[in-house]
């Protein structure tokens, strides 16, 4: 959280998550209680709701029913906050769900480099208990 800062593009450039490139890495690697995010609304459900392609998210269970609330209550569409509040919430702890999912992604490359360039045996010996393929050292 905070790429946008001046530090990202001149202090430490390792250590800031970078937006363009997704995890290289298994995302269950260190959370053993990390679970796969999975949609809970249906593609029927979201063409049947009218919604747009881009609105397509995990949080569609919370989007689905205010169109329609927004709709039936058209003058008064300030009536369809509470529904709206909670759209708002889950786009916003999705947001930073990400964003801590990419910090954590950056800091373990750092580690990664870090023992790499120490103790490099110790990277591969961990890789290997965990099936992860690594490119070959040529500094061994």
């Amino acid at each position: 959280m905070g790429a946008y800062l001046p530090q990202r593009y001149l202090w430490e450039v390792e250590v800031e998550p970078d937006l363009l490139h997704m995890p290289t890495f298994p995302l269950d690697y260190g959370f053993q209680g990390h679970k796969e995010r999975v949609m809970a609304v249906t593609q029927q459900a979201m063409n049947d709701a009218q919604l747009l392609l881009q609105q397509w998210d995990y949080c569609t269970r919370c989007l689905i029913g205010l169109p329609k609330c927004k709709r039936g209550c058209f003058p008064n569409i300030l009536a369809c906050g509470r529904k709206q509040h909670v759209w708002d919430l889950c786009e916003h702890q999705h947001y930073v769900g990400q964003l801590k999912e990419l910090e954590w992604k950056d800091c373990f490359d750092l580690q990664k480099k870090k023992v790499t360039f120490t103790f490099p045996h110790l990277l591969y010996t961990r890789a290997n208990q965990l099936n992860i393929l690594l490119p070959s050292p040529t500094f061994l």
